[in-house]
């Protein structure tokens, strides 16, 4: 009895984390294509992080911006450094999903993107992607981190559940 109890809390707590990512300012709609699906018509799980990086570069393009940006001596942009995902319902052929994101600034150089993905009013996937801001020229190995613009933060700020 005592381990049920434990476990009813648990789901208490993670429900109370997930309805603060839900209460998210930026969403991106996407119809599932026939390539991303099985035979049986249910989505890949490989496809979903593609959906959330297609959501955060539909952001920034959104926002005036594309990334990354290809700048005199190098590139600029958001390199992925963590992805977590957690499934909890399936998607089929010609679904039409959202992604809804929001944006936590966890240091100066980087971002942890806390994402849903529903279909409806159906929860089909929850986790986060974290990028870091990045510069450099990666063919000659000078890629490193840089702290975030202030012009770039100002975008995020908005969408932010918490800043650094």
């Amino acid at each position: 009895m005592r381990g049920r109890r434990k476990l009813q809390k648990s789901k208490t707590t993670r429900a109370k984390v997930n309805k603060t990512v839900e209460a998210v300012a930026y969403t991106h709609k996407h119809t599932v294509a026939f390539v991303e699906a099985d035979p049986a018509g249910i989505t890949h799980f490989s496809r979903y992080p593609l959906w959330v990086e297609e959501a955060e570069t539909a952001f920034w393009r959104e926002h005036g911006k594309t990334m990354p940006v290809v700048a005199v001596g190098g590139l600029e942009g958001w390199p992925k450094v963590s992805f977590s995902i957690r499934y909890r319902a399936p998607v089929r052929h010609n679904d039409e999903v959202i992604i809804s994101m929001r944006a936590e600034h966890t240091s100066s150089s980087t971002l942890t993107w806390r994402f849903r993905i529903t279909r409806g009013d159906t929860l089909c996937a929850t986790g986060e992607m974290g990028v870091v801001y990045a510069c450099g020229n990666p063919l000659k190995g000078e890629l490193s981190s840089r702290p975030i613009p202030e012009a770039l933060l100002g975008i995020v700020k908005p969408f932010c559940i918490r800043s650094a």
